[in-house]
């Protein structure tokens, strides 16, 4: 019969030393109708949480309400909070406020943890007939439709794997979000080697050390913490368990230790503290859970981004994406980054999950399958890739346009070409730009053909607002109002070859 490791080497063991008191009273109401999960988004009473939770209710936020399967709380500390504290009048104002009973003057390390483990209690046993738990940041878009759909096709997905019956009530149990894993240096009180996705090792109960530091014990999977749900009978497991006093000596002493925790190896380029709450959840998950049927899901590829910069550069936002984590804490670009959503998501039509042929056997010596969502779904999904509208406010451009719909003016030959890339190379939108910047179509040929394949490509392009077309190299130019360069803005305004789109004749 598997037992739980030894407790003195489990990571933190050490740092007990005044407990956290974090009492599971919070403000909520019992809830006994059966959804599919309730979702906190933790928040402060800082500003820049003001904001974040400002233009949340303005943009995403607001398919919460239209939802019948998913309750959207914010999750706030109030032990200790200043009277006057405008997230008391935000509460009355809006109603979609949970106070929890931890104090509200812990540090970053703190505060997280301490914000989790008393929302784990609350949500239990508030919302006693709810299927999952989930955990947010106040900085995040979250496309909440599709979260949704992607959360039941994971558990029916899970059923189908795992033969559950239909008449059985009960669903599987998982932890969904994007997946890592890591191991924990028992001398150094390190992590090592974070991974992307899953561990190739398979057996915590082994200790599986690292190559190179055989104190090391592992893997442990989490999900990261900008979003992610774990099912209601995991928690209630976790929070029966007598891990919680280790979680609740980590809480205490998190200050103190939380400076020489550095992640080991040199290639990852931002090493993380910890412990946060996402990891810690994983280890607690991972060291206490005994149930047979439960599983890791990764939600897939091209589902998440931490940040996004001009199209092309780094990170950005896909058709697909379910979860933005906004790092810069930029509200006006959460505003911009919804407004691009909007016109692009598509929403999966289907989930579908592929597991590991061997599954994960924790610490605590429960079977877990490892699974991640296929991104196939996604690839297929079916998405109008004609802009819904143009920037001037005018009927939009479609690949269906006529030569007779364009108004055309002279061209000037002594002008010379001028080229920006191509259009249709990508879906992303320029960030940076307003909506209400005027635009025109530039083209170099007035051949009808050319110009119409010109056309049709650019009704495609997201960022398509100014197109060049170059018949030597047989093909057409974009540019975007706001990237224009002085000297290509002076060409387009003496009317060089100049294209203003008109709605299709009906």
């Amino acid at each position: 019969m598997a037992t739980t490791p030894n407790m003195s080497r489990q990571p933190w063991s050490s740092m007990g030393q005044a407990m956290l008191e974090a009492r599971p009273e919070c403000s909520a109401p019992v809830r006994h109708d059966a959804l599919l999960a309730v979702l906190g988004i933790f928040t402060t009473d800082s500003e820049h949480s003001h904001r974040h939770r400002t233009e949340a209710r303005k943009t995403w936020l607001a398919q919460a309400s239209r939802s019948a399967s998913l309750d959207v709380r914010f999750v706030a500390r109030t032990r200790g909070l200043r009277v006057r504290s405008p997230l008391h009048a935000e509460s009355r104002n809006h109603g979609d406020f949970v106070f929890i009973n931890a104090s509200s003057r812990l540090s970053r390390s703190q505060g997280p943890l301490a914000t989790l483990w008393a929302w784990m209690h609350c949500a239990v046993a508030r919302w006693p007939n709810t299927e999952l738990l989930g955990k947010a940041d106040d900085d995040v878009m979250l496309l909440l439709p599709s979260i949704t759909a992607h959360l039941r096709g994971s558990l029916d997905e899970l059923r189908r794997i795992q033969n559950v019956p239909e008449r059985i009530p009960e669903s599987p149990s998982m932890l969904w979000g994007v997946q890592e894993s890591y191991h924990w240096d028992v001398v150094t009180r390190r992590p090592d080697g974070f991974d992307d996705e899953f561990s190739y090792k398979r057996n915590c109960m082994l200790r599986n050390p690292l190559l190179k530091h055989t104190q090391s014990i592992g893997p442990f999977n989490f999900a990261k913490g900008a979003c992610l749900f774990v099912s209601m009978g995991l928690t209630r497991q976790l929070l029966t368990h007598r891990v919680k006093e280790e979680i609740e000596a980590a809480m205490a002493a998190a200050d103190s230790i939380s400076a020489p925790m550095r992640v080991a190896l040199s290639h990852l380029e931002n090493p993380r503290a910890l412990p946060w709450e996402d990891v810690l959840l994983g280890w607690a998950l991972t060291t206490t859970v005994a149930s047979e049927a439960a599983a890791f899901v990764h939600i897939g590829r091209h589902v998440y981004a931490e940040e996004w910069y001009n199209a092309g550069v780094g990170l950005g936002l896909a058709p697909s994406t379910l979860i933005l984590h906004n790092r810069g804490k930029r509200s006006a670009r959460l505003k911009r980054a919804h407004r691009w959503s909007q016109r692009h998501h598509c929403a999966p039509p289907s989930v579908r999950l592929e597991c590991a042929a061997e599954p994960y056997i924790s610490c605590a010596g429960a079977t877990w399958r490892r699974c991640t969502a296929s991104a196939e779904p996604y690839a297929a999904a079916s998405c109008s890739t004609v802009i819904t509208h143009n920037i001037s406010g005018r009927a939009p451009p479609s690949a269906a346009c006529e030569r007779h719909a364009l108004r055309t003016l002279p061209m000037r030959r002594d002008v010379p070409a001028l080229r920006a890339g191509h259009c249709g190379e990508t879906e992303f939108g320029d960030f940076d730009c307003s909506e209400d910047d005027s635009g025109a179509w530039h083209i170099r040929s007035l051949d009808n053909k050319t110009l119409e394949g010109c056309m049709a490509r650019c009704a495609c392009c997201e960022r398509c607002r100014y197109v060049s077309f170059a018949p030597s190299r047989g093909d057409c130019s974009w540019y975007h109002a706001c990237n224009l360069s002085d000297g290509l803005q002076d060409t387009l305004e003496k009317g060089t070859v100049s294209i203003g789109m008109r709605a299709p004749p009906a």
